[in-house]
């Protein structure tokens, strides 16, 4: 990974830690995985996220259960206002309260 897409996942992540949230990752590859985002404590996923970083462009996909609820695919590096949408999102999914 490079430090554009490191950059990204560190967005990511702050914004579930801002929710005292858990980032639990697996690696599918080097440039590629899935994050669970869990209430601490608790074996609950709320949200996930799926993340694959090509050469020109990533995938950004938000889930609750199987449902697509927010992301993209096909971001372009370059594309800063679509990227701060999917920030927005994951924000945006993580303020409404989730009954678990």
């Amino acid at each position: 990974m490079n430090q554009l897409q490191d950059k990204i996942l560190a967005a990511l992540r702050s914004i579930v830690e801002e929710h005292e949230l858990e980032w639990v990752e697996r690696k599918l590859g080097s440039s590629e995985g899935t994050v669970c985002i869990q209430r601490a404590g608790r074996f609950v996923t709320l949200l996930t996220l799926e993340y694959e970083f090509a050469a020109h462009q990533m995938r950004l996909i938000l889930y609750r259960g199987i449902r697509h609820v927010g992301g993209r695919c096909g971001l372009c590096y370059d594309d800063g206002a679509a990227i701060e949408h999917v920030l927005a999102e994951l924000r945006e999914l993580l303020s409404v309260p989730i009954c678990v």
